[in-house]
């Protein structure tokens, strides 16, 4: 195009000029032009640049439907009623579920182990996922069983059952939750656990595994949902094991507190325990520092109970020597009296072999423990 331009041009400084008449006695001179000036080099145009591609759509998330857990009869029970509440309530806070729909008692065409017919059901009602089971009110506690099933696979996904042995509303909700969790989210979650533990060398055993400490107090620990053995050491002394119980809610305050006794027992309660004081509130003192504890030996009662069995031994020993004499003299002496022993006489003479066997046996014995007992009590 940039050429074309230029050639128009020339043409029409051409048509432009004045016209010059021929004459032959003089050479015509054509006028000198200047030459052309230089153009810059010609640069493509670039192409238009493309339209970045579109990015996939997020997923929009599952809907789930729950049917009822608590059979007729029990609904008006609030132990059972708050578990099928609890696996409503983890569901809804669930990020894989944009919409959880309360369903109905399961039909009666359905068994519980029928995943092709609850997976019918669930794509008629536009679900993707639905979760049947049922709870069981025991004696001293329940049982839940619940089935997680995929409607496009028509088969379960995931199941769980388990069975608590206690009454209290509280247990029953932690290990819920627990339950639940890892269920619906098939992963095992976890919460934060807060224990009162004022001396520094104090130690956390929550089910037989010791939980690191940063140093304050109270302390507060990770552990996964659910219920759990916790008790607290100092040395080689503990105290009694306790219940933790961790659920989904940060804790506002201690769940246990520890403390050291005079002692050197320690003391693991839990705030409700405490008594109330005159000023009406639940106080606890705090620990003896391990420090200011009364140090005693336990080397020497020790000592001296294995220096008393010693003599005890020794005392048997004698006793043993004294009947195996006894019984050498009087086979002796109806031997003198009978010329020679009878069968009798034969078998007692054994009797006291045995008995000054045992006897020296029984002084061996007596004299090491009195002396290891002894020496445990005053040598060390």
């Amino acid at each position: 195009m940039l050429l074309c331009r230029i050639a128009f041009a020339a043409l029409t400084a051409l048509a432009s000029a004045p016209a010059v008449a021929a004459d032959p006695k003089k050479e015509i001179r054509m006028p000198q032009q200047s030459p052309p000036p230089e153009l810059p080099p010609l640069v493509p145009t670039p192409a238009p640049a493309a339209k970045p591609a579109p990015k996939p759509a997020s997923p929009v998330g599952l809907q789930l439907g729950i049917y009822r857990l608590v059979p007729p009869g029990t609904a008006d029970d609030p132990a059972m009623q708050s578990i099928e509440d609890t696996f409503i309530d983890v569901a809804q806070a669930s990020k894989r579920y944009r919409t959880v729909v309360k369903l109905a008692k399961p039909p009666k065409i359905c068994e519980l182990e029928d995943d092709n017919c609850f997976a019918l059901l669930g794509g008629f009602q536009q679900l993707d996922q639905v979760l049947v089971g049922e709870i069981l009110k025991l004696q001293n506690g329940a049982a839940v069983k619940v089935r997680l099933i995929d409607v496009q696979k028509g088969k379960a996904i995931g199941q769980k059952a388990l069975t608590a042995q206690t009454d209290d509303k509280s247990e029953i909700k932690s290990w819920a939750e627990a339950l639940a969790c890892d269920l619906i989210n098939n992963t095992t979650c976890k919460g934060q656990a807060m224990v009162d533990v004022d001396l520094a060398d104090m130690r956390v055993i929550i089910d037989n595994m010791q939980y690191p400490r940063v140093g304050r107090n109270p302390e507060i620990f990770t552990v996964p949902l659910g219920v759990h053995s916790v008790r607290v050491a100092v040395d080689e002394r503990t105290s009694v094991e306790r219940k933790l119980l961790v659920s989904r809610e940060p804790p506002s305050k201690p769940a246990l507190m520890a403390r050291q006794l005079p002692g050197g027992g320690i003391i693991l309660m839990r705030p409700q325990d405490l008594q109330m004081n005159a000023s009406g509130k639940r106080d606890l003192a705090a620990s003896v520092p391990s420090s200011e504890l009364k140090q005693t030996k336990w080397t020497r009662p020790v000592g001296l109970a294995v220096a008393g069995l010693g003599i005890v031994a020794a005392a048997i020993g004698t006793y043993e020597g004294l009947h195996s004499r006894s019984l050498t003299n009087d086979a002796n002496a109806r031997y003198y009296s009978q010329n020679g022993y009878l069968q009798r006489d034969l078998s007692q003479l054994d009797s006291a072999r045995s008995a000054a066997g045992t006897a020296n046996i029984l002084f061996v014995v007596g004299a090491v423990l009195l002396a290891s007992g002894l020496t445990m009590s005053f040598a060390f």
